[in-house]
């Protein structure tokens, strides 16, 4: 009986404690994320608009992503793709994942330090 109670009682707590307020971020001429596909074009096609070169040299961590999808008639494919830099721990990694259809094909490469290489692929 006494588990009864205390599940009960751990599944209404969260009803009774109500939601919790976030800040949010003010968004300057709707130049917020996610942008749909049109907004994004447009916004990458703007000189300097994303210099991630630029940005390596600014910040001593850094990692870019970005998926490409394609979906044509049933026939679905995905490019992924992921590099990244830490100078604090002198690590730089990249990676690369492409799919098509139910097929994957995942590579990463990491350098450290001591010139240590690693390789892997699933």
């Amino acid at each position: 009986m006494r588990g009864v109670a205390l599940t009960a009682f751990l599944l209404l707590c969260p009803l009774l404690a109500g939601c919790l307020s976030v800040p949010g971020d003010d968004c300057p001429e709707d130049g917020c994320f996610p942008l749909d596909s049109p907004a994004l074009s447009e916004f990458l096609s703007t000189p300097g608009a994303f210099d991630v070169l630029a940005y390596a040299q600014e910040h001593e961590r850094l990692r870019v992503e970005t998926s490409t999808t394609y979906d044509n008639q049933g026939q679905f494919a995905e490019i992924h793709w992921n590099v990244a830099k830490d100078d604090v721990a002198q690590l730089r990694s990249i990676a690369m994942r492409f799919t098509v259809g139910t097929s994957s094909l995942d590579s990463e490469v990491i350098e450290g330090a001591a010139n240590h290489q690693h390789q892997g692929r699933r």
